[in-house]
């Protein structure tokens, strides 16, 4: 069976597998001549912790968090483009990444396939036991790859 993919979404946390994902999705969009989006979800509770009374986020932090990673993932773009990638969209999106990744992106870029990491980082630099990966997998209305290992291993 051969299936063309056309439009590819990569969540990318900058994580390990965050970034063994994009080389994985970079692969598969050079074979298909594929359009990527590198998404970036900024989830809204990631700053604001009730219990330690912390402060919600100002808008300045918000403007200033976006740009940043609106930077980061302009870098990102032009490397994956050096690659040989000529079609690649970053977004950089705010919400919940379960939905935001799951339902909301695939619909809004027209995916039909997502490749992304099977566990990424949270907000402490710890790790999610792939809550987002498995949520995904049950809910995303296209074809998922969950990454375990780096390129040269598959």
């Amino acid at each position: 069976m051969s299936t063309h993919y056309q439009n590819i979404l990569v969540p990318f946390d900058g994580s390990h597998q965050a970034n063994e994902a994009l080389d994985k999705a970079i692969q598969i969009a050079l074979i298909n001549h594929s359009r990527l989006d590198i998404l970036r979800v900024i989830e809204s509770t990631q700053y604001h912790v009730s219990f330690l009374r912390l402060p919600q986020p100002t808008d300045d932090l918000i403007v200033n968090l976006t740009k940043t990673t609106q930077v980061q993932l302009e870098d990102i773009k032009k490397e994956v483009e050096r690659l040989g990638c000529p079609d690649v969209r970053v977004h950089v999106r705010f919400g919940n990444a379960k939905s935001v990744v799951g339902v909301d992106a695939p619909k809004d870029y027209q995916s039909d396939l997502i490749v992304m990491g099977a566990v990424g980082a949270n907000n402490i630099g710890g790790r999610r036991a792939g809550s987002v990966a498995a949520y995904v997998v049950r809910q995303a209305p296209c074809d998922v790859i969950v990454v375990k290992t780096p390129l040269q291993q598959s």
